[in-house]
């Protein structure tokens, strides 16, 4: 599966340096050949960071590199398996070196590869990469870490105007700044509300800003599917049931209606 749409295709990504968080959208523009090879030229909100992207679907491998560090770098390989190893640069601030494949799944159609390279500034989620999206931490992580910005964090992915992907740490969030609380223009807010949160008893009640069609799913905080739920009838209020839900601790509601808008919230549950 490629990582780009028929007509646009956007992700946001949070970084850090010495002025603070910021975000970066990278969208894909035009292809250019380069060494008889063909790359996607995708530009930054940075004037000064541009990445060429080649994909090889056939090998499942994906590599990059910048106008700052012209070095190709293998960006992803979707053809590991478990206990193969994979080689991180400057994985920031840590030492680089090769690290081992510990588990390779599919989630919502897409196969993930995880790497036992924990992201400390994300709840030690571990290095992942994505069919069709990417690596969680974004498209150039593999750049020295004082040439680019540090703790890259993938928050949010679009395809054709569709969102099909958002972060767990950062509660679906698409953009974090030092500098601002606005949430990315595309979803400028939070379109549904919880209640009660935490939830103690087998149910809770989602209310929307406007009439709701569309899919509510719950994750844990490792993004395990716990329940999928499809409405089809326009409502403003749903009461959700829990009888299956036994256990106490953190989830994510995932919230996308029908003209592809998602959102995601943190709830508390206790047993």
């Amino acid at each position: 599966m490629s990582v780009f749409g028929e007509s646009e295709t956007q992700w946001t990504i949070k970084s850090s340096n010495l002025h603070g968080i910021i975000t970066d959208t990278l969208t894909a523009k035009n292809d250019t050949i380069i060494n008889d090879v063909s790359f996607r030229i995708i530009s930054s909100s940075d004037p000064w960071h541009t990445i060429y992207l080649h994909e090889d679907l056939a090998e499942g491998r994906w590599s990059y590199f910048t106008d700052i560090e012209p070095t190709e770098r293998l960006l992803m390989d979707l053809s590991l398996n478990v206990g193969d190893s994979f080689y991180v640069r400057k994985p920031w601030g840590s030492e680089q070196g090769y690290f081992e494949v510990d588990s390779v799944y599919e989630k919502d159609q897409r196969k993930h590869i995880q790497i036992n390279l924990p992201l400390y500034f994300a709840n030690n989620e571990k290095l992942t990469f994505i069919e069709g999206i990417g690596p969680n931490t974004g498209l150039s992580y593999q750049d020295t870490i004082d040439l680019t910005n540090a703790t890259p964090y993938l928050l949010c992915y679009w395809r054709d105007g569709i969102q099909e992907f958002s972060n767990i740490y950062h509660d679906g969030k698409c953009s974090i700044s030092s500098f601002t609380n606005i949430d990315s223009p595309k979803h400028p807010s939070p379109f549904f509300n919880i209640s009660p949160n935490p939830v103690t008893q087998n149910y809770f009640e989602i209310s929307f800003d406007e009439p709701f069609t569309g899919i509510i799913s719950l994750m844990d905080i490792n993004g395990g599917l716990v329940f999928k739920k499809t409405i089809t009838e326009s409502l403003l209020r749903k009461t959700i049931l829990l009888p299956y839900v036994r256990q106490t601790g953190v989830f994510l509601l995932r919230v996308q209606n029908e003209n592809g808008k998602i959102q995601s919230k943190k709830i508390i549950i206790i047993r």
